[in-house]
């Protein structure tokens, strides 16, 4: 399709400070150029009043064995449970306790057309990330409050990013419009302004307090090759470590589980971080939980089929609040192809030389994999609460229920002994203390973990700085 002739689309001004602006996806098959139409709404409180927020001591008493409650200076409250760490939470850990009943910021909103107040209007958000700038190909827009001449066309054009593109071909519906609020599209990049109020307003109050639409995440999508497509998960036993591990590529060879944990431990290493390279002046504003309601929610590893179709499948809370811990993160693959994800900035820098921007999971690393290669079969590791917010680790033979400290990977000690004391401030999150036989000096890490003992094994290690 020729679109030269197509004027570029500028957005038309929002009228109202608690308007924002959703694009819905127009119906066609899978060659067809995307259409897309925008349409503005406007946010109003519903008018519901709701019982006061619990008070700390309140709320504390509603929490089950172990777990303790903080209120920030920022009114917000944390959750944690004893003896697991440094491992806060924002989500109460009795689910049947609603969230406003403790967020002081939490509101009802009510959704409804500009033109027709009072409407509801269903919708999902997409959470995506944005990928490269050199890759781009245009967007068919027509705006609904755009009033154009008689003879004038509606249609205009819009470029958007490969990964955005994509996205949207696996979201096209054959036989009717899907509503989505994108924030690419329905915020004007080029007025900063709006970028800032916006962003505020359309995330947390049009998405994560409306209880009806569902929230799509698609983490890169051409992060990957992509090989096939597969339909969503339905209802599953696994834990959320192995769902996620399902997702790898053929070309990934199995690893181990990090640790054996609870789903939502095993959540904290995908952890929410704020939209900084996007929208840096937002660095305040707390995003509220991205799947509140996991009604419904689409895994896509594919290519475009033309034939998307819209599913309600319930999925266990616990998987819904591990993906959640993915939002605002960036999806990676390695050298080697094991997948994982990083903060947003992450960027490619010169070989040798880093720079030390934030934390990143990447499945296969886990446990030493990278320098000791995989557990044995019927070997994992175990987590236990050690000394203050710190934690100790054992590894379990499942054949024979053996839980021992020594990692079955490494050879014997040798000139040294394992002892035990209570860790001071400066040690290591990860300690173990270990003293040497013939000169009683003592170390904080594994001897056979240092660099000089790993190479007389033969594993080659690579030398870089952190900037």
């Amino acid at each position: 399709m020729d679109l030269s002739s197509i004027p570029l689309y500028s957005h038309v001004q929002l009228s109202k400070q608690n308007e924002i602006r959703l694009v819905s996806i127009l119906p066609g098959s899978a060659s067809d150029v995307l259409r897309t139409q925008l349409t503005h709404i406007c946010l109003k409180d519903s008018g519901k009043r709701r019982s006061r927020k619990l008070s700390i001591e309140q709320l504390r008493i509603t929490l089950p064995p172990k777990w303790v409650a903080r209120e920030t200076l920022d009114g917000h409250v944390m959750f944690r449970m004893s003896g697991l760490g440094n491992r806060w939470q924002r989500s109460h850990p009795d689910e049947n306790i609603e969230r406003w009943r403790y967020e002081s910021d939490e509101s009802d909103h009510e959704v409804s057309k500009s033109s027709t107040s009072g409407d509801r209007i269903n919708y999902e958000a997409l959470s995506y990330t944005w990928g490269s700038e050199q890759h781009q190909q245009w967007l068919l827009i027509e705006d609904a409050n755009e009033m154009p001449d008689d003879n004038t066309s509606k249609q205009r054009k819009i470029l958007i990013r490969n990964n955005l593109a994509t996205a949207m071909q696996h979201l096209r519906l054959p036989d009717r419009p899907k509503r989505l609020w994108i924030d690419a599209i329905c915020i004007n990049q080029q007025d900063n302004v709006e970028k800032d109020h916006q962003f505020a307003s359309g995330h947390s109050q049009a998405h994560f307090n409306h209880t009806e639409p569902n929230i799509l995440n698609i983490l890169g999508v051409l992060a990957a090759t992509v090989t096939e497509v597969r339909p969503s998960f339905e209802n599953s036993s696994l834990s959320p470590a192995d769902l996620l591990s399902s997702w790898r590529t053929a070309q990934v060879q199995p690893g181990k589980t990090a640790i054996d944990e609870s789903g939502v431990d095993h959540a904290i290493t995908l952890r929410m971080n704020l939209f900084k390279d996007r929208y840096p002046k937002l660095q305040k504003t707390t995003l509220q939980q991205w799947l509140s309601d996991t009604s419904s929610f689409g895994v896509l590893d594919g290519v475009p089929t033309g034939s998307a179709v819209e599913t309600n499948t319930e999925f266990q809370r616990y998987f819904g609040r591990t993906i959640q811990m993915c939002a605002g993160r960036a999806y990676i693959h390695t050298r080697e192809a094991l997948p994982g994800i990083a903060p947003l900035d992450t960027r490619t820098g010169s070989s040798g030389q880093y720079t030390l921007i934030g934390e990143c999971f990447v499945y296969g690393l886990s446990d030493a994999n990278a320098l000791l290669g995989p557990l044995p079969d019927s070997w994992n590791v175990q987590a236990f609460p050690g000394f203050g917010r710190r934690l100790d680790f054992r590894f379990l033979n499942q054949a024979t229920g053996e839980l021992v400290l020594d990692d079955p990977r490494l050879p014997t000690l040798c000139g040294w002994e394992r002892i035990y004391h209570e860790p001071e401030a400066d040690d290591p999150e990860i300690y173990a203390f270990f003293r040497n036989t013939v000169s009683s000096s003592e170390i904080t890490s594994d001897p056979r973990m240092a660099p000089a003992a790993l190479m007389d094994r033969g594993v080659n290690l690579r030398y870089f700085a952190i900037s």
